[in-house]
């Protein structure tokens, strides 16, 4: 059991350490620029574990979350809302409602893969300001987890390479 939590943690840490594009491509049938960045850890450990990413599909914008925190189905009106150091705060909605991975075995853990509609203004603030909280709405519920302010600088940097990639 040690080993595999050992082997868990190591890829966690090595597949997070992120804030880059991952992939930019142009779109065969519309021709338009689809961005794909790597996930970076909002939250490390394995009860509460988050990770985010941003992705572009033609001109729409997407913020996915991974993780162990705050498992539960989302419906189309479950936010998640960033709140920042000037106590101002930023929600996001799901594309659609979205489940999430049921694991049956005895060293496993539920997670989920869960997408949210944002925007080029949204991308601003999260370039601009520092996040130190993240509430997630989900089954009638809500978890809230806080941010290290290395953290909140991996997600600025990681909206300000999307932005850049885009304007191109």
């Amino acid at each position: 059991m040690k080993n595999i939590l050992l082997i868990l943690l190591l890829f966690l840490s090595i597949k997070s350490t992120g804030q880059k594009i991952d992939e930019v491509e142009i779109d065969k049938f519309t021709g338009k620029k689809r961005i794909n960045t790597e996930l970076i850890t909002l939250k490390g450990g394995l009860s509460q574990h988050v990770e985010m990413k941003i992705r572009t599909v033609d001109s729409s914008i997407f913020i996915a979350f991974r993780g162990t925190w705050g498992i539960g189905t989302v419906g189309i009106s479950d936010a998640t809302i960033f709140l920042f150091e000037d106590k101002t705060t930023l929600s996001i909605f799901p594309t659609s409602i979205q489940s999430y991975n049921i694991e049956v075995c005895n060293y496993c853990t539920n997670w989920y893969y869960q997408q949210y509609q944002t925007s080029k203004a949204d991308l601003k603030i999260l370039m601009d300001k520092s996040i130190i909280s993240i509430r997630r709405y989900y089954s009638d519920n809500y978890a809230d987890t806080d941010v290290k302010e290395k953290n909140a600088k991996k997600v600025k940097g990681l909206a300000s390479l999307v932005l850049n990639e885009m304007n191109k």
